[in-house]
């Protein structure tokens, strides 16, 4: 009995040893064996990461070195704001970085949609009926009960105030949302004024976490979705995105089944 005893401990010792000797030269990929893998670095993520190191900015001025824009005092810059945040990201080729709309929200817009193959979802239907024409058929729908995504661009109209059917205002979603028009989380450039009579020289990068369409100057009028990056080619060992201008990690577990999918 006490032979076998020891033969039992010695072998579980055995087993011990080895199972420790797997784990400790086992591939990285095996320890995300089983967990979630949630996608770091997408597109969405990096545009909203470099809009929020903005949050609380007030700019006299603003200047891109790079191709010598200046924005002064007086003048709206919300569609800039969108550009900027594309241009230091590197995905113009998704969202225009050097539009030549003079900074104009509809221009923008467009640009986005009929250029750069995003979508626009209109929520209000009065904007519909007048705006819809300016974009690509298969680009655009209406549907009130669009649930905004993180890295959708927010578009406002003020028409029961100017009685012009144009967008008004332009910014980012920072995070998922539930509701088109309550309680919608976006970032957005020249608003929160602190002087309604001096706006532009007193607005700032703004985080609003209730950017519905109460206020009759700023009614939510669609949303647009760039064409981010599918990720539809993913290295399987690294769970990297192929794609040249995305890189995103995915993950190698998730990657699995958008591989499979796309075989």
């Amino acid at each position: 009995m006490k032979e076998t005893a020891m033969k039992r401990i010695k072998n579980t010792v055995l087993a011990s040893l080895l199972a420790l000797t797997l784990v400790a030269t086992a591939p990285l990929a095996c320890f995300a064996e089983g967990e979630a893998v949630v996608p770091q670095n997408t597109q969405q993520d990096r545009i909203i990461a470099h809009a929020m190191e903005h949050q609380g900015q007030k700019f006299k001025k603003i200047s891109d070195r790079n191709k010598g824009i200046k924005i002064d005092y007086g003048k709206a810059w919300c569609a800039w704001f969108i550009e900027h945040c594309s241009y230091q990201c590197k995905l113009g080729s998704i969202i225009p970085s050097k539009s030549k709309s003079n900074f104009a929200v509809g221009p923008l817009s467009r640009d986005l949609v009929n250029n750069k193959k995003a979508t626009i979802t209109f929520v209000n239907k009065k904007m519909w009926n007048k705006r819809k024409g300016d974009y690509n058929k298969s680009r655009r729908s209406y549907d009130k009960n669009y649930k905004p995504k993180k890295g959708d661009i927010v578009v406002y109209a003020n028409y029961q105030v100017t009685g012009s059917y144009w967008f008004s205002h332009i910014g980012f979603v920072y995070e998922d949302c539930e509701n088109a028009l309550k309680g919608v989380k976006t970032i957005e450039g020249n608003t929160m004024a602190t002087n309604e009579k001096k706006w532009e020289k007193t607005s700032i990068v703004g985080v609003r976490s209730n950017a519905d369409d109460k206020n009759k100057e700023r009614r939510i009028a669609a949303y647009i979705t760039p064409n981010y990056c599918k990720h539809k080619n993913v290295d399987p060992e690294t769970g990297i995105c192929k794609n040249s201008k995305c890189k995103a990690y995915i993950g190698v577990e998730e990657n699995d089944d958008i591989n499979s999918t796309n075989s």
